[in-house]
């Protein structure tokens, strides 16, 4: 997990905790919380995520590496 901003990318979270499966779908929620994101996926909490930036100023999400996205909500 990271953030990036003014064209700077800031200390990458990384976690232990890889839910997920080469060829297998899953559904990924993230929640805004008041001081944080909680990411859940298929109905699990895997991680959260402190504020770097304002929420309101978040402009997009990146999805890469294989990921096939075929929905999305807001």
């Amino acid at each position: 997990m990271n953030s990036h901003d003014w064209g700077v990318c800031k200390c990458e979270v990384k976690s232990d905790n890889v839910p997920f499966e080469d060829g297998q779908s899953f559904d990924l929620r993230i929640s805004v919380l008041d001081s944080e994101y909680q990411v859940m996926v298929s109905g699990q909490h895997c991680y959260s995520f402190a504020y770097r930036l304002l929420p309101g100023s978040v402009k997009m999400v990146q999805v890469w590496r294989g990921v096939s996205l075929t929905s999305m909500c807001v």
